[in-house]
């Protein structure tokens, strides 16, 4: 009879911590997240040198090529793709497909083409003078 009543105290006891302890975390962990997203309107562009100067230092000079229908370029005349293709080599982004459902899709699309466009161009000139 005591193990009964001690089971189910502590039961009580481990529900009750959860449901005072668990949806603050939760609230302090997810709440931070979404304002730090918030004040950060572009939280990709935050690490753009870095990502530069990490390519440069693993001599990886791919550019990135959007995924779809078919693979573009931004910033890139594709006058130049075959010469992208040989010599520097082409990465994709991942959500960075040509399907849009959404105003708020079309707005991420085109922070992340800006991205593209901005990393391409270093990372091309860049690829020429390694391949000198």
């Amino acid at each position: 009879m005591k193990k009964i009543k001690l089971a189910r105290i502590y039961q009580w006891y481990c529900s009750s911590i959860k449901m005072v302890f668990v949806p603050p975390v939760v609230a302090i962990l997810f709440g931070c997240n979404s304002a730090a997203q918030q004040n950060n309107n572009e939280p990709i562009l935050s690490d753009f040198d870095q990502e530069i100067a990490l390519a440069i230092t693993k001599q990886d000079f791919s550019l990135y090529g959007t995924s779809g229908r078919r693979v573009t370029l931004p910033g890139v005349n594709m006058d130049e793709y075959d010469y992208v293709k040989a010599h520097c080599g082409i990465k994709h982004l991942p959500n960075a497909g040509d399907v849009i459902r959404s105003e708020e899709q079309r707005i991420a699309r085109k922070k992340v083409v800006d991205y593209m466009m901005a990393y391409n161009k270093q990372m091309l000139g860049q690829c020429r003078t390694h391949n000198k």
